[in-house]
């Protein structure tokens, strides 16, 4: 992980700022998109409408990034593997069991556990090479999509997974069949790790970020509207041109492309931001960063909330939508601020998750002392 030194956007206590701010971002769009219209009318809806699909690879990628500035901490790449499949163990479970409830949210906290064993998985590789993973992932894995929903549509269902279904439902809803399925969305994963090891290089990624991800977004939906103009829309789920919409969740390497490149430029200027020494834009990521640090409790408290209150929470016109985020931004603003001057440096579900790591912790320290020898026998 870069220092301090290299990196003024690294706060005291060794996170990223900007990287925390880029992740209340996603959080602030997502409750856009939860709270909100899909499709309202005129500039303002269209403005409103972009977080849809966007915010959701924002948090992917952003997650990407966490997991390669773990990988460059002290702890090294094995005890940060374990810290990843620890933190599987929580979010598998924890995720199917918010499915159940009544908020008509598409959970995504289930396919994270099997995001972070992905990442477990290559942690270990150059920044380049996952990049290129990335890309190609992006492109093979929606293909591979297609095909197999062409060749059977009953399985490639895009529903929840949920607590109840079999453990090979389950397993099939997490790789294949669910709203976030491993084989495309490792894409912008891999891109994550890949962008935070060259980010964690010191080589100053940041600038590159911002405008090589929104040149290939820009590029991505101008390719989009050719081809549709060439070739015309797809007529059925199993049409081949499918592969070439931008269409928002549809799964498809332009979507891909686009979102995760929008995600990379998003992280890029949040880490700028972080880094300028006007005082008004960094007190606006710091407080930003704040809400990023407790993002997983704020997530869980916003489908609570949806469950209980959908009806006062959910609005069909932007401006009272745009009430509602506001409204549960502040109280969850308000609630941290609260938890804080408590003494918590973590939030209460964030603390659950990281159980399973502190007992893992404890067990390689013990194996650690137990194999060390004595200073006399060295």
């Amino acid at each position: 992980m870069a220092s301090t030194r290299e990196d003024p956007s690294v706060v005291t206590d060794g996170r990223l700022e900007g990287l925390d701010a880029a992740r209340a971002l996603a959080l602030v769009g997502m409750l856009c998109v939860h709270f909100g219209p899909e499709d309202a009318p005129g500039i303002i809806g269209a403005a409103y409408g972009v977080f849809h699909g966007r915010a959701s690879i924002l948090f992917a990628v952003v997650a990407g990034f966490g997991m390669a500035l773990l990988a460059g901490s002290s702890l090294g790449i094995r005890a940060a593997r374990y810290r990843l499949l620890s933190f599987a163990i929580v979010l598998l479970p924890l995720g199917l069991a918010l499915q159940a409830l009544d908020h008509g949210i598409a959970v995504i906290l289930q396919h994270y556990a099997l995001f972070f064993v992905l990442g477990a998985l290559v942690l270990a590789l150059p920044g380049l090479a996952l990049i290129v993973s990335g890309a190609l992932a992006g492109v093979l894995g929606p293909i591979a999509y297609l095909a197999c929903r062409a060749a059977w549509p009953d399985l490639v269902d895009r529903g929840s997974v949920a607590w109840g279904n079999s453990p090979t439902g389950i397993l099939l809803g997490l790789l294949l069949s669910g709203p976030y399925p491993l084989l495309t969305w490792a894409a912008p994963i891999l891109v994550g790790i890949g962008a935070g090891k060259l980010a964690a290089s010191g080589r100053g990624m940041a600038p590159s970020f911002v405008v090589g991800g929104l040149m290939l977004a820009a590029l991505s939906i101008g390719a989009a509207h050719a081809f549709a103009e060439v070739w015309g829309a797809p007529t059925s789920d199993a049409d081949w041109r499918n592969l070439l919409i931008v269409t928002a969740h549809s799964q498809m390497p332009l979507w891909i492309a686009q979102s995760t490149s929008i995600a990379v430029a998003v992280v890029g200027m949040m880490l700028l931001m972080g880094n300028r020494p006007t005082s008004v834009i960094r007190q606006a990521v710091a407080r930003l960063a704040l809400l990023g640090r407790y993002v997983l409790s704020v997530y869980v408290a916003h489908l609570l909330a949806l469950a209980l209150w959908r009806d006062a929470l959910m609005q069909d016109r932007v401006a009272d939508a745009l009430l509602s985020v506001t409204g549960f931004s502040v109280a969850a603003s308000i609630c941290i601020w609260l938890w804080r001057k408590q003494g918590f440096t973590r939030g209460p579900v964030e603390m659950l998750v990281h159980i399973p790591w502190s007992i893992t912790r404890e067990i390689l320290a013990r194996r650690a002392s137990k194999h060390r020898r004595p200073a006399c026998l060295r």
